[in-house]
């Protein structure tokens, strides 16, 4: 977030020293590009770290996570087939296929992140969405505050790309502050702590 700050600062630094009348200022977009590159692969190498300094923990996170998709996907398949037996399962040439179990366990994981990130703006209502959806053990607390922190850096990391993809300066910085501003979101739900039993 200090980074996305200092390099829309480097980009309006120049205009706002520059005298009123001035016109063509030199404004260099390099710290915008180089913070755009190096975000994705330093956020990559610190999940490993993270990995590594906690081995136990992610082994037992993965563990968790296998037998939560399985849930998922028996739940998935159970509902295709109840769906199957009330349209008659629908062969018509053209027709979308449903998606598969383990497309559909996945899927469901994805608005799961999604619903807590929505209703972030209340931590302690995003708790007890977050405990409601792990109260039938197809979730775990952390796979789900997982997905929805992976998915709002995603958008974080999107923003940045753009950003470095302007050819306007103001414009270029203004992507930069909204870069980080949508990285506190990134912090805000990778702090949720929810209770142990969830």
């Amino acid at each position: 977030m200090g980074e996305c700050a200092q390099a829309a600062a480097a980009v309006y630094g120049p205009i706002a020293d520059a005298p009123p009348e001035q016109e063509g200022v030199r404004v260099s977009l390099w710290p915008v590009a180089a913070l755009a590159a190096s975000a994705p692969v330093r956020l990559d190498a610190a999940t490993i770290r993270d990995e590594e300094r906690w081995p136990t923990r992610a082994a037992r996170e993965g563990e968790q996570g296998r037998t939560t998709f399985r849930r998922r996907c028996a739940l998935a398949e159970a509902e295709s087939a109840v769906l199957d037996a009330q349209t008659g399962g629908d062969t018509t040439p053209g027709a979308v296929p449903l998606p598969t179990a383990g497309q559909a366990a996945a899927m469901g994981l994805v608005g799961a992140g999604a619903e807590v990130l929505e209703a972030l703006e209340d931590p302690e209502e995003a708790l007890a969405l977050l405990a409601g959806l792990t109260a039938t053990g197809e979730y775990t607390a952390a796979e789900v505050l997982d997905e929805a922190t992976h998915t709002a850096l995603v958008a974080a990391l999107s923003v940045l790309q753009d950003a470095a993809r302007q050819r306007e300066p103001s414009t270029a910085a203004e992507r930069c502050l909204h870069a980080a501003r949508r990285l506190a979101l990134v912090v805000s739900v990778a702090s949720l702590d929810p209770a142990p039993d969830r």
